[in-house]
C-alpha cells in the first residue's frame, strides 16, 4: 500500500506554489486527512475548493505563522482534534526577499525547525497511525550551491539541509520512527520565482541576478511527484535533487572522505 493512503498530512505553505501541489498530490494518493497550514485568509475558499474535487480526502485549513511556535502547535492541535492522527509533515512554507531577511530567517529556518521540533518531539510519536511517519523539509538548489543574488535566503535553504541530515540520524530514527528527508527543488513556476526581482541587499545583487540565465522552469506538480515518491520510497535522512521534472537522491560528502583525496 503507497504510504500516503490512509494517512494524515500538514502541509505549510499549502495555499499556492508547490505546497498546493503537494496537497493535490496527497489528495489524490488517498490521503485521509489534510491540513494546510498558511498565513493567507483565502486559505478556507482553498481548501474547500480542494474537498469539493476529490472525495478520498478531507482537507482543513488553520491559519497560521510557522514562524510563531504556538501558532504552528495551534495547527498541530486542530489536525489531532479533526483526524486523530498526524503522519506526514511537509515544511514547505518559504519566503524569499534578502531585503527583510530577519523575517525570511523566521519562517524559512525557524518555522521548519517549529515544525520538526513540534512532530519529532510531541506529536509523531503518539499520534502516527502506523509503525513509521515522514517529515520532509523543503530546501531548494539554492541549499546546494552559493547563490551570489539571494546569499541570505541561500544560507537558509543550507541550514535547512543540514536540519534534515541531523535529525535524519539513525538514533533519532530509532527513538521516533519518523523518517526526515530533504528536497532541493531547482527553478519551479510558482509565485516565489516570479518575486524573485529586486527582493535583493541592492544594485550589485540584483545585477547578479540579472546577467545570471535561468534554468529550465519545472512545475510544481513534478515536485510534488517527487514527494510523493519519497514518502513512498525515501530513506531516513536523504536529500532528493529535483531538476527539470527529474528527480535524483543527492549523495553528499562526509568528513571522513576528504581525508583521502
Amino acid at each position: 500500500m503507497p504510504f500516503i493512503d490512509g494517512k494524515v498530512a500538514i502541509v505549510t505553505g499549502g495555499c499556492s506554489g508547490i505546497g498546493l501541489a503537494i496537497v493535490h498530490s496527497l489528495a489524490k494518493n488517498k490521503a485521509k486527512g489534510i491540513a494546510i497550514v498558511d498565513c493567507n485568509p483565502e486559505g478556507h475558499k482553498i481548501a474547500s475548493e480542494i474537498n469539493d474535487q476529490y472525495k478520498t480526502s478531507t482537507i482543513l485549513f488553520v491559519q497560521a505563522d510557522v514562524s510563531i511556535m504556538d501558532e504552528f502547535k495551534n495547527a498541530f492541535e486542530e489536525t489531532i482534534k479533526t483526524f486523530h492522527n498526524v503522519d506526514i509533515l511537509i515544511n514547505n512554507a518559504g519566503i524569499l526577499n534578502d531585503l527583510t531577511w530577519e523575517k525570511e530567517i523566521a519562517v524559512n529556518l525557524n518555522g521548519t525547525i517549529h515544525g520538526c521540533l513540534l512532530a519529532l518531539h510531541e506529536y509523531m510519536p503518539k499520534y502516527k497511525s502506523s509503525d513509521e511517519a515522514a517529515i520532509i523539509n523543503v530546501s531548494s538548489t539554492a541549499g546546494l550551491e552559493g547563490y551570489p543574488n539571494i546569499p541570505i535566503y541561500s544560507a537558509t535553504k543550507h541550514a535547512i539541509i543540514g536540519l534534515g541530515r541531523s535529525w535524519g540520524h539513525v538514533r533519532h530514527f530509532k527513538e521516533s520512527k519518523v523518517r526526515v528527508m530533504t528536497i532541493c527543488p531547482n527553478a519551479t513556476g510558482t509565485p516565489l520565482l516570479n518575486a524573485m526581482s529586486g527582493r535583493n541587499l541592492g544594485p550589485v545583487y540584483q545585477d547578479i541576478y540579472m546577467s545570471t540565465p535561468l534554468p529550465e522552469i519545472q512545475s510544481a506538480s513534478s515536485v510534488a511527484d517527487c514527494v510523493a515518491n519519497m514518502l513512498d520510497n525515501g530513506t531516513n535522512g536523504s536529500v532528493w535533487l529535483v531538476e527539470a521534472g527529474e528527480a535524483y537522491e543527492v549523495k553528499l560528502p562526509d568528513v571522513e572522505s576528504f581525508k583521502h583525496v
